[in-house]
């Protein structure tokens, strides 16, 4: 596919875009957040990028990593929630383990 024929998709307002970085990563930086900089970009949508290492890095595990998503969607939806909109979460992954 060449750069004339790529179409950006329709995205809805009740679409929300989450990055998920490297598990030892702070979900801002490296070539993670460049990838997240560079979607927000390209679609012209906010992108999410929650620290996954919570409540700490040592005591990383992937269901606390679930919270924090699960967390996140709560809160989003509840901001729709004034509408009567179902959210979608669109979610994009790099390095999520080594």
């Amino acid at each position: 596919m060449t750069a004339n024929n790529f179409r950006t998709p329709m995205i809805s307002s009740s679409e929300i875009f989450v990055f998920l970085h490297g598990f030892t990563q702070d979900g801002g930086v490296g070539g993670g957040g460049q990838i997240a900089k560079y979607i927000a970009s390209l679609f012209h949508v906010p992108v999410e990028q929650p620290n996954l290492n919570q409540p700490s890095f040592n005591e990383f595990s992937v269901s606390n990593a679930i919270k924090v998503i699960d967390k996140l969607y709560d809160e989003k939806q509840k901001e729709k929630d004034t509408q009567n909109e179902q959210i979608k979460m669109n979610l994009i992954g790099a390095s999520m383990g080594k």
